[in-house]
C-alpha cells in the first residue's frame, strides 16, 4: 500500500509497541520486537504506545487473558463482527501492579509459554519416534516392505 508522509507518521511502527485486533478476533495482540522502519499497520488494527507506568508485554498479556475470559465482552460492539473502537478500548480497565511487578508477570508468563512451545516440539518428536520404531519393527505396512500375505478383515474376523 501507499502511505503519504502523514499516514507513514500516524501508522508507523516502532519497539514496544502493541498491536490489538479490532475486529473479528478482538484483543488479540502482538508485542512490535524491534523498530520497523517502512513497514506500517492498517485501520483495523490499534496501535498503542505505552507509558513509563504500563509495560507493552504485561499489556500483551492481559489483553491474552482478557479476550477469551469474556473480559472485553462489555467493551467491544457486535452486529455481526465484534468490534472494539479505539474509544471503547480506552475505556478498558487493566489492574496497574507496579512497573517491576508488571515485567516479572509478563516473563513469567513468557517462560510458560516456551516451556508449553518446547512441550509441543516434544510430543512431536515423540510421534515421529512411534512411527519410526513402528516401522523398524513391522516394516512399511502401506507398502508391505516384508511381503507378508495379504488378507481381507472380513476373512479375520
Amino acid at each position: 500500500m501507499s502511505f503519504s508522509e502523514t499516514e507513514q507518521q500516524e501508522f508507523s511502527l516502532r519497539k514496544g509497541d502493541v498491536l490489538i485486533c479490532e475486529g473479528g478476533e478482538v484483543g488479540r495482540s502482538s508485542v512490535v520486537e524491534r523498530d520497523l522502519p517502512g513497514v506500517y499497520f492498517q485501520k483495523a488494527i490499534h496501535r498503542v504506545r505505552c507509558s513509563p507506568k504500563l509495560d507493552p508485554h504485561f499489556l500483551f498479556r492481559y489483553m491474552e487473558f482478557a479476550a477469551p475470559t469474556g473480559r472485553l465482552d462489555d467493551f467491544s460492539s457486535e452486529a455481526t463482527i465484534k468490534h472494539l473502537t479505539g474509544v471503547k478500548l480506552r475505556r478498558l480497565p487493566i489492574p496497574l501492579p507496579p512497573i517491576e511487578e508488571q515485567r516479572r508477570i509478563a516473563a513469567v508468563l513468557d517462560a510458560t509459554d516456551a516451556l508449553r512451545a518446547k512441550r509441543r516440539q516434544a510430543i512431536a518428536k515423540l510421534d515421529t519416534l512411534t512411527q519410526a520404531i513402528f516401522i523398524d519393527m513391522f516394516g512399511d505396512l502401506a507398502n508391505n516392505s516384508r511381503r507378508w500375505p495379504i488378507r481381507r478383515i472380513g476373512d479375520l474376523v
